[in-house]
């Protein structure tokens, strides 16, 4: 008798829990607060480039010149730790990050294939990566210092890319993040 409750008593729990997970056509859609912690990629958009200098301690700034279009660049944090400006250079939109933890497509954000032709190319004195990933999008990784860049766009050719990234790297060189000593984000 003991045997059938417990054996009842789980088969009613596992009817609630399904029940409870099922889900119905009027439910509501929950919207995840950006700043919680516990989020893998919570996005927290900024006003300006200095909230990610504070956030992760380098100006990520796009230079007048290069952001001529009239629309002005938009900054982002994404889960505390990768910086991230996205603005448009005669017609292309490129998203710029910036962290000290990732690299390569884990910091950018891609999920497709890349392509296995990868070139490296000299800028301004630092080896930059440049592919392109299964769905167009061309990406430039590089180094500098304790900080590691990604730059990544569509809807142009690499040659181009090149262009934009070099002028970033020269920013960010002048800026001085080859000195800058970041600390770990463990520390809080």
């Amino acid at each position: 008798m003991k045997k059938k409750i417990t054996t009842l008593s789980i088969a009613m729990m596992l009817a609630a829990s399904l029940t409870a997970c099922g889900g119905s056509k009027g439910g509501s859609v929950v919207t995840p607060d950006p700043n919680d912690p516990n989020i893998v990629n919570a996005v927290q958009e900024v006003e300006n480039p200095d909230e990610i200098k504070d956030a992760i301690g380098i100006d990520m700034s796009v230079d007048k010149e290069l952001n001529a279009e009239d629309e002005a660049p938009k900054y982002s944090i994404i889960s505390k730790s990768i910086g991230e400006t996205t603005f448009t250079v005669d017609g292309v939109t490129y998203d710029y990050r910036a962290c000290k933890d990732l690299i390569g497509d884990a910091m950018a954000g891609i999920e497709s294939a890349m392509d296995e032709n990868t070139t490296t190319v000299t800028l301004q004195d630092v080896d930059t990566q440049f592919s392109t990933y299964d769905d167009g999008t061309l990406i430039a990784f590089w180094t500098i210092g304790q900080m590691n860049f990604s730059l990544t766009c569509k809807d142009t050719d690499q040659q181009t890319l090149q262009g934009v990234a070099e002028s970033l790297i020269k920013d960010a060189k002048d800026g001085g993040v080859e000195n800058i000593q970041l600390p770990d984000n463990d520390e809080e």
